[in-house]
């Protein structure tokens, strides 16, 4: 019998003894308004990704964002009026934990930082 731990991005996941709905990566355009339970993290809001796409293409920027986010040793990043910092896991956890998440890259099958904040969320 193969045993595996649920994939955090799995439609469903256990939690305790009950099964719920695991955490989303949703796409909200600008001006849309964001569903219940769901925490933008596009720029410029808190978790928005400081390594924007169209200078390093979405893998790569997503890649850079997932090596920046959790790193102690890395450095803020200013955007304009907005300065980016790094954050710890238990922050993440607590702000994120649960929550669907919402950016204005398109649902197209491509990576998302989103995408890395829900797995770190759903590590234990």
């Amino acid at each position: 019998m193969n045993h595996h731990a649920p994939d955090p991005l799995d439609a469903e996941v256990l939690h305790g003894d009950q099964r719920r709905a695991a955490p989303r990566r949703l796409h909200v355009a600008r001006g849309q308004k964001k569903p219940p339970d769901t925490v933008l993290v596009c720029r410029p809001y808190r978790y928005g990704n400081p390594f924007d796409w169209k200078d390093h293409g979405r893998a790569q920027a997503v890649a850079l964002h997932a090596a920046w986010i959790t790193n102690p040793a890395a450095e803020p990043i200013r955007l304009g009026k907005v300065t980016y910092r790094p954050a710890t896991v238990e922050k993440i956890r607590a702000d994120l934990a649960g929550k669907n998440l919402a950016c204005r890259c398109p649902d197209d099958g491509q990576p998302c930082h989103a995408d890395t904040l829900i797995r770190i969320t759903a590590t234990h």
